[in-house]
């Protein structure tokens, strides 16, 4: 029994040190959402004394952080399928962090990952922002503007040109409507 439990106590210091490595962040709730164990990542992000966090509720340490997460994860528990949600959260110091959520349904409850994607997110916001800006350039200049590629045509490589985008002044005056997607050769054979 001693050496049984020797092995025991060698696996379980293991596993420990497996998750307490990751660098994604893991909670386990119970059939309660009691959270019932975290990683050392999930207690790095959530900087509250780990008395504070273990033995809750979900809801009571985390409040329900979107509507959608928490009918997301009453979903994996109750239908036992694995969820996800990309949602921002506002943590109780007043910070915000965008997190990448997966849930999946365990023997006794959820095991419920998260990753910080905020540096994700705020790159794709400000490409977003970059876009609207050139679109609203594009679109507002009085001259015709388009962006062609060239491609392999009849008269050999690169010998024809398809529209690939073109301001509302350009088909005012190419006068050509809709050119976008459109081959040189087969609006203007000649």
């Amino acid at each position: 029994r001693v050496e049984t439990d020797k092995l025991l106590a060698q696996k379980e210091s293991r596993l420990r040190a497996v998750l307490d490595g990751m660098d994604e962040s893991l909670g386990v709730l119970d059939h309660d959402f009691r959270i019932i164990d975290m990683n050392a990542e999930a207690l790095r992000m959530d900087p509250r004394p780990r008395e504070e966090i273990i033995g809750k509720s979900t809801w009571e340490v985390y409040g329900d952080a979107t509507p959608e997460m928490g009918k997301l994860l009453r979903k994996a528990m109750t239908e036992r399928v694995p969820v996800g949600l990309d949602h921002c959260y506002q943590w109780p110091d007043g910070r915000s962090t965008w997190l990448a959520m997966r849930a999946t349904p365990i023997e006794d409850g959820l095991a419920v990952f998260y990753r910080d994607i905020t540096e994700r997110m705020e790159r794709q916001q400000a490409l977003l922002e970059s876009e609207a800006k050139y679109r609203s350039l594009f679109e507002g200049i009085d001259e015709g503007f388009c962006v062609i590629e060239f491609v392999d045509g009849p008269e050999g490589p690169l010998s024809d040109y398809v529209h690939v985008e073109a301001n509302a002044a350009y088909a005012v005056n190419a006068g050509i409507p809709n050119v976008v997607g459109q081959y040189v050769r087969q609006m203007v054979p000649d």
